[in-house]
């Protein structure tokens, strides 16, 4: 991931105010680790959710957002 879209992302949660310390240890310092995606089966169809990734930089714990509502696609 280039610095330049580590940027965006950051500022399309800062915008949206998904700014709070990690929900398992409470450190405050969740880092963007990359863009994933969400693959959800179902009888019906095959769909994919684009994601952004994060992780605690203290517990590891890891957080998705959907990139879509974040203007991210």
């Amino acid at each position: 991931m280039t610095p330049a879209r580590q940027a965006t992302i950051i500022a399309a949660l800062e915008h949206v105010g998904a700014t709070q310390p990690c929900e398992r240890c409470g450190h405050p310092t969740l880092e963007v680790c990359g863009e994933s995606a969400l693959h959800l089966l179902s009888s019906q169809r095959n769909a994919v959710i684009p994601t952004v990734v994060l992780a605690c930089q203290r517990c590891g714990f890891i957080v998705e957002h959907a990139a879509m509502p974040l203007g991210l696609l």
